[in-house]
């Protein structure tokens, strides 16, 4: 089951490594990740540190899916990786 979770996030792609920062907002979770709206698109797989939007931050997680939604605006599933 999902609920709502809204927080403007930041976060990094970890592969390749790089330091550019990324903003978007989470829109749910479970008990095993995060729904997100993001600007960029991002594949499954792809490993994501959120680095700023929570007292817990930071947050290692994978992309589970990306589907786009409009023009340059996306909706992700991520599975938080347990650190």
């Amino acid at each position: 089951m999902r609920y709502d979770f809204k927080h403007d996030i930041e976060y990094r792609i970890n592969f390749p490594a790089s330091q550019k920062v990324f903003m978007g907002s989470t829109v749910d979770k479970n008990d095993k990740g995060l729904g997100l709206r993001i600007f960029t698109l991002l594949r499954s797989g792809e490993e994501i540190t959120i680095i700023k939007g929570f007292d817990t931050a930071p947050l290692n997680g994978v992309v589970t899916w990306c589907s786009k939604q409009g023009e340059n605006t996306y909706k992700a599933g991520l599975h938080i990786s347990k650190n």
